[in-house]
């Protein structure tokens, strides 16, 4: 690569056109306050054509400054030293003829360029020339962690997650939700992802960038995973690709991995898969997928596990599984005691639950439009969570069953219009019922059963049309 640097006596003229400097405080014996980069022709007398220049704001002007550019596919890097070019403390170096479509890490320093104190950072890809953050408006910092970013609603181009930010040492994403729209991420090394992870609904994100010195992450065609491979961390939810197959090495997939993919249409694993678990939401809102077949290596599954799927209409389990059972489109424990989803798109209208089943997970029939009736067993004592979120099935339950708990929010945004209630219930826990298509509510016991019998947490019903609940010898007010 021929890399040359410009001598700096028109760079002055620059200093003044360029419009997107940031002067902010900067921690003491910190290198700079900000980075930018501009992209333009560019003539010195020695070098003349299109040239990326790297701008630091300086906190001191008699040190010496300097820029530090770095492959962040080789690692390689390269070091300029920089010259001052107004009283503001502003230097720049140009340097000619990279790479196209080549991502560059730029850092500020300040004295020796191996040794001094390197200030804010920020990556590029060689030939687009977009500034990629500015460190004192676009994240939001608490702890030490990256929480969000600040630029609601803006469609950027790449962004990086800084090591600091300001002169502040940067740990961490903690629960990162970003409201923007971005093409690729770029991680430093020394950052640790804590969950939930950390971008949602990033349909425009087709590539994930770590750098080559972390000791926590690395990239495989532009999806991120832990640095020994076996934990996939985060799919580029945007990648135009309709197929991913999970490399035999990846153990785990992370809560909210592959999330919001609208272009996938199939997850395959290799022959030798060694996956094990998958954690919370690790594979949700992936509308173009119609079929998934569990790997008979998976031991564990978390939470909404292939939820929101609007096309999945089939479920399958690979021959030899000692630990889940597809059963009419729905997945279960081998045992079938617990049932963990029903495929949303399913054609079946009615669903009879095995009379093994015990406990129902959370969200096992959210969205089931097509479903009409669910038939719960005797044995069931347990429904999780928004178990029937935005699920308008009629819900019929065996006359001697046993569940004695209806826990919170397992009827949370339900669409049906009636709701009962058997005898065996002694407990409704808060929010339980909410759903404002919900017109009737029937127990099946009596007033006094009711009253004196059935415990009703605060708030147990909310939102909801229906004004009383029917007993079998009267009606009791709500």
């Amino acid at each position: 690569m021929k890399v040359a640097r410009k001598a700096f006596l028109a760079l002055f003229i620059f200093a003044f056109i360029i419009t997107v400097f940031t002067s902010v405080s900067f921690a003491e014996n910190s290198a700079s306050t900000h980075t930018d980069i501009y992209i333009g022709e560019y003539d010195d007398g020695e070098h003349e054509g299109t040239a990326h220049i790297v701008f630091g704001t300086v906190s001191n002007a008699n040190e010496e400054y300097g820029i530090v550019l770095t492959d962040t596919n080789t690692g390689k890097s390269y070091s300029f030293k920089g010259e001052v070019i107004c009283s503001t403390g502003k230097f720049g170096v140009a340097v000619f003829d990279l790479p196209e479509d080549v991502t560059y890490m730029a850092k500020v320093y300040s004295g020796d360029p191996k040794t001094g104190v390197l200030g804010d950072e920020m990556v590029f890809r060689a030939g687009d020339g977009e500034s990629v953050y500015n460190p004192a408006d676009m994240f939001n910092v608490s702890e030490s962690n990256i929480t969000s970013l600040t630029m609601l609603g803006q469609t950027l181009n790449d962004i990086i997650i800084p090591s600091q930010i300001n002169g502040e040492k940067i740990v961490g994403l903690k629960g990162f939700v970003s409201p923007s729209k971005y093409e690729s991420m770029y991680i430093s090394a020394g950052i640790v992802i804590e969950k939930p992870i950390f971008t949602y609904y990033e349909d425009s994100l087709n590539e994930i960038v770590v750098d080559k010195n972390s000791e926590y992450y690395k990239t495989i065609d532009g999806n991120l995973y832990t640095k020994d491979g076996k934990t996939l961390v985060k799919y580029a939810t945007g990648k135009a690709d309709t197929c991913f197959e999970v490399p035999a090495e990846v153990e785990n997939f992370d809560d909210f991995a592959i999330y919001c993919c609208k272009n996938l249409q199939e997850i395959t694993f290799a022959e030798n898969s060694k996956i094990a678990e998958f954690g919370e939401y690790s594979i949700y809102n992936c509308d173009g997928i119609k079929t998934f077949s569990v790997p008979k290596t998976v031991v564990d599954i978390g939470e909404n596990f292939l939820g929101d799927f609007d096309a999945l209409a089939h479920v399958f389990v690979e021959d030899g599984s000692d630990t889940f059972v597809a059963i009419e489109d729905a997945l279960y424990t081998k045992d079938t005691k617990t049932l963990y989803l029903h495929c949303i798109a399913s054609e079946k209208v009615e669903f009879v639950i095995p009379e093994t089943v015990e406990r129902i997970e959370s969200f096992a029939f959210s969205f089931c439009g097509n479903l009409e009736r669910i038939y719960i067993p005797e044995n069931t004592i347990y429904i999780g969570p928004q178990a029937f979120y935005e699920c308008s099935a009629e819900i019929v339950w065996n006359e001697y069953a046993k569940i004695e708990e209806i826990g919170s929010a397992v009827f949370l945004m339900y669409r049906g219009e009636n709701i009962t209630i058997p005898k065996s219930v002694s407990i409704i826990r808060e929010y339980a019922f909410r759903g404002r298509t919900i017109e009737s509510i029937t127990y099946l016991g009596t007033i006094e059963e009711w009253n004196t019998k059935v415990l009703k947490e605060n708030y147990w019903v909310e939102a909801v049309t229906a004004t009383y609940v029917q007993c079998s010898d009267g009606r009791v007010e709500i």
